[in-house]
């Protein structure tokens, strides 16, 4: 009936139950008892144990209140019951008297049009129908005061045989209060609330209270109860500090109790982690995982052990394997961790070790731990040849070993630039013979980057890649409409104004032309011809500094990239690929002008390399090799790995820190015929790297043919000027001048590096001249002329004399004679 839809009501009645029951029994109630009993507006209730429940929904129709009595009705006796609310607060009145309990509700009423039920209405197994007796049932449309329903009570109360046996029970007892606090610190910060345990036997708690005390202060907060429990705010707690916390209670018989002081620390601090310092101090070999070790710290609270990770992460911030759970030991304020630490590929180069961790109190730290080095890419050599002939007995085999880790596949060509002064030739390491020629040379054996380096004077210097007639083109390069890297170290004298190739090809044309290195103004740049077709460094190179240049091209993205110091500056995508076949250079390329500066370690690579190879290659570690061994292998000894043969120690009796050059020459009786040259080098890291058939060609006792055509010497004002000329010339690399003051000798060689043969290796003739500008006036010379083939074997061609300050004698030639 929506006459008695109330926000604000009281209901009464008295109820004179007959037997308690085990189901809840309804007395007065407004609500849908033909869909579930919801839509509460109001409610009285009677438990098994004959308490009472006041029982109302929220305005929503949706959230339950309810209020139960205290105190319990008396069975086959009268009790007046009644309940009111006033839109803010339930409250229930037992015989006239206020149960202690109130229930503050503000989210007014459900108001419903359901019928007053009185008596009955169950719907549920443990609700059952009441059985006993009720009169003067009483709905108000407003909450009655306390005065009110005492005046209802007394008025009424008389009219009804009533029989009270009321229990007295004495409370002599003090009632107990705790808090599970089982640890002495506890963590910093706002928003706490503690859960604090009070009871009493004889009667009930009626206050708890909690006194906070640190030094000279205390504060005093009383505590609210919800429910079993008392809530304590704990106030704001400042990291570091000591604290006492009293809690005490009083009952409703004015019983004091305490509790025992609670003692704790505050811990504002999360724990700290370092890497062993003997692991950040060398390089750390890696082979598929390793094993890290430190100590994690924290001096209050102390390390939760389960909560300790590590990840190791790369230059670029990336991790390998993500955090990987540590074992951790020693237990408290200091603790030592171990990981073993897995890597999908072999690490290399420095990384940071970042250790997660948090401490008893909850306090969580992510810490950088310290860097360590690491070291899984075993080491690398080549073989420094300039033909596929070894001669024994006089051909000097060179080479290098190095622990930075250049690719070792796909190498087009590798010119290390180790020549001495005076050199005109330099050699491709890579073991396709892409050696380099010049006739307006670089400067060799200049301070390198790594050991020597050519320096070119920014006029007129180029190198001619010249393994084939006449000259080696990009297509045998591995350059043309493919993927690929080119990469060195250069070293700038100036920014002249004009381009500076480095590396490039002498075609001209869109997507046919070629030029690496740095514009006018000291930008690097990769042209393939056109202007859509190059990429620009956003800032220029240092003039007097060496720098990494890499550049790379990958076909399958389409992408034009330029490094510097192993850092990409520029990268692009829709590059259409290089297509021009034509000569290489080395100083030069198709845009105008000449490299100023230094070259070392030029690398022409068949591939794109990573962004990672090529950063570590310019970022190498101060890594060195320990060992070189060579081992001839005939054609006919097939391949029997990396232990079977014969293998010669050929390490260098002084390490360089990043490249090492070896030499061996093979003796007289070396085993003639097809032969392949193979290499194992060992790291200072224990890292070794079996490198087979790095040099294939032919072990031959072949001599040298050069013919001679004229051999002079004429005498100018304080020098002597020797000139010579040949019909032809096969395999040879050069000459030796040699001067004697008696027919016979004893020879001293007058040039200090070979006198290179314009075109090694070539079959044409050439003309040559020198000077000897150590001369006596009146005093008689020798001369002898000695050829050098390209394995370095010497053969002397011819013997002249001469009076300094005279006439020029007739030349005797001599038929060939080989002088070993």
């Amino acid at each position: 009936d929506s006459a008695y839809n109330l926000s604000q009501f009281t209901v009464g009645l008295w109820v004179k139950p007959n037997n308690r029951r085990a189901q809840i029994q309804p007395l007065v109630s407004k609500r849908d008892m033909a869909n579930g009993g919801g839509n509460v507006n109001y409610a009285l209730l009677l438990h098994p144990d004959n308490t009472v429940r006041f029982l109302m929904q929220e305005s929503n129709c949706s959230s339950y209140r309810q209020l139960n009595t205290a105190t319990a009705l008396l069975d086959g006796q009268w009790n007046h019951v009644m309940a009111t609310y006033d839109g803010q607060t339930m409250r229930l009145y037992i015989n006239g008297s206020p149960d202690p309990i109130a229930e503050t509700q503000t989210n007014g009423a459900c108001l419903t049009s359901q019928d007053i039920t009185v008596g009955g209405g169950s719907y549920v197994d443990t609700w059952s129908d009441f059985d006993g007796q009720m009169d003067e049932i009483t709905v108000y449309g407003a909450a009655l005061s306390p005065a009110e329903v005492r005046d209802i009570y007394d008025y009424q109360v008389s009219w009804y045989d009533l029989t009270y046996s009321l229990p007295v029970v004495i409370d002599n007892d003090a009632p107990t209060i705790s808090l599970q606090l089982d640890r002495n610190f506890v963590s910093a910060g706002s928003g706490k609330i503690w859960l604090v345990s009070a009871s009493d036997v004889g009667s009930y708690v009626k206050t708890v209270f909690a006194n906070l005390l640190h030094g000279s202060t205390n504060e005093i907060t009383v505590l609210q109860q919800v429910g079993d429990a008392w809530l304590y705010p704990v106030p704001d707690l400042l990291p570091g500090v000591s604290y006492t916390l009293q809690l005490g209670a009083r009952d409703a018989a004015d019983n004091y109790g305490q509790s025992p002081d609670y003692d704790f620390t505050v811990d504002g601090q999360a724990p700290t982690a370092t890497v062993d310092a003997a692991q950040q101090a060398g390089v750390l070999p890696v082979t598929a995982s390793l094993t890290l070790n430190g100590q994690v710290s924290d001096n209050l609270s102390g390390v939760a052990p389960a909560s300790v990770s590590v990840a190791v992460l790369d230059h670029n911030g990336q991790s390998a394997s993500g955090f990987q759970q540590a074992a951790v030991t020693n237990l408290r304020s200091q603790n030592d961790w171990s990981v073993d630490y897995p890597f999908d590929q072999p690490p290399y180069g420095t990384y940071d070790v970042v250790v997660k961790a948090s401490d008893d109190v909850g306090n969580s730290s992510e810490t950088d731990a310290g860097t360590v080095r690491l070291d899984g890419i075993e080491p690398s050599g080549d073989v420094s040849l300039p033909t596929p002939q070894i001669k024994p007995n006089a051909t000097v085999v060179s080479g290098t070993a190095t622990d930075i880790p250049y690719p070792v596949a796909d190498r087009y060509m590798t010119l290390h630039f180790e020549e001495a002064s005076g050199a005109t030739g330099f050699v491709d390491s890579s073991g396709r013979f892409y050696n380099a020629a010049c006739s307006t040379c670089p400067a060799a054996g200049q301070p390198g980057k790594y050991g020597l380096a050519a320096d070119f004077d920014g006029v007129d210097d180029e190198l001619v890649i010249s393994a084939s007639e006449p000259a080696s083109t990009t297509a045998e390069l591995g350059l043309v409409d493919t993927s690929f890297t080119v990469m060195a170290w250069v070293n700038p004298d100036a920014i002249t104004g004009a381009i500076q190739p480095v590396f490039g090809s002498a075609a001209n044309g869109d997507l046919q032309s070629l030029t690496l290195g740095l514009l006018e103004d000291g930008r690097p740049t990769m042209r393939f011809g056109g202007a859509s077709n190059a990429v620009e460094g956003p800032d220029p190179l240092p003039a007097g500094q060496w720098v990494n240049l890499a550049f790379r091209y990958n076909k399958e993205g389409q992408e034009q990239a330029i490094f510097v110091n192993g850092v990409a500056v520029d990268t692009q995508s829709g590059k259409q690929p290089f297509v021009g076949e034509s000569p290489v250079f080395v100083g030069r390329g198709a845009d105008p002008g000449h490299f100023d500066g230094r070259i070392d370690d030029l690398f022409v690579v068949g591939r794109a390399l990573t962004a990672d190879e090529i950063y570590h290659i310019a970022n190498p570690l101060d890594t060195n090799v320990t060992e070189v061994l060579l081992r001839l292998r005939h054609q006919d000894d097939g391949d029997p790995g990396p232990d079977a043969g014969v293998w010669i120690d050929v390490t260098p009796t002084v390490h360089a820190a990043d490249v090492n050059t070896w030499s061996y020459t093979p003796p007289a009786g070396t085993r003639l015929g097809p032969t392949r040259i193979d290499l194992k080098v060992t790291d200072s890291s224990g890292l070794q790297r079996y490198l087979p058939s790095v040099w294939n060609g032919e072990v031959t006792d072949t001599p040298l043919a050069v013919t001679l055509a004229s051999f002079d010497a004429t005498s100018q004002a304080g020098a002597i000027l020797l000139t010579w000329e040949t019909v032809s010339e096969l395999d040879n690399l050069g000459f030796n001048l040699y001067r004697a003051e008696a027919a016979g000798g004893p020879w001293t060689e007058l040039n200090q590096s070979l006198i290179a043969s314009p075109n090694p290796g070539g079959a044409t003739g050439n003309s040559y001249h020198w000077t000897d500008q150590s001369v006596t006036p009146g005093v008689r010379y020798w001369y002898r002329l000695q050829a050098v083939d390209l394995t370095g074997q010497p053969e002397t061609l011819g013997e002249i004399s001469i009076v300094a300050g005279g006439s020029t004698l007739t030349p005797r030639t001599f038929l060939p004679l080989i002088m070993k």
